[in-house]
């Protein structure tokens, strides 16, 4: 089931993936996942429900596991560097 936290989770990979120029077969052999497996995390289709691959999953976009208020969403700072949580 789709919820609105993971569908704007999915965009904020989505979006980040697409910036470093990963397409999703890259991306999910960086995070050791299937390409069905990224796209349904884009889409909101399935929640990343263990810390370990959310770790993973912020390594390859080159960020880190944090918390943001909402209202910085989507990012206007320059770099790559942001956190994945909102």
């Amino acid at each position: 089931m789709r919820s609105d936290s993971s569908t704007d989770f999915g965009r904020k990979i989505a979006f980040l993936r697409k910036k470093l120029g990963y397409s999703q077969a890259e991306f999910a052999q960086k995070v050791g996942r299937s390409e069905t497996w990224v796209s349904q995390v884009e889409r909101g289709v399935r929640r990343i429900d263990r810390m370990s691959v959310l770790e993973r999953v912020a390594d390859a976009l080159d960020t880190e596991v944090g918390v943001t208020p909402e209202k910085s969403w989507p990012p206007h700072r320059q770099g790559s560097l942001m956190p994945l949580l909102s």
